[in-house]
């Protein structure tokens, strides 16, 4: 009963863009976010804990050696 509340509720605030929150898309802003701000040179890592684990996995199937290291736990 809640769930169905809830997702009136996000529906009705976000309407049709509500399809764009998914892993993929949070995957996508990481590794943008991550090749507009390293530093040349610098090395980079991804770690997930928990859900964070199911994303990085996505991350890193989305940009497969753009991290030097990955950490899951």
């Amino acid at each position: 009963e809640d769930l169905a509340a809830c997702g009136k509720e996000l529906k009705g605030k976000w309407g049709e863009t509500l399809q764009v929150f998914s892993t993929t898309a949070a995957a996508y802003d990481v590794i943008d976010l991550m090749r507009n701000t390293r530093a040349e040179g610098q090395t980079t890592a991804v770690m997930g804990l928990s859900y964070g684990s199911y994303w990085a996995h996505r991350v890193l199937q989305l940009a497969p050696g753009a991290f030097d290291a990955a950490v899951f736990d």
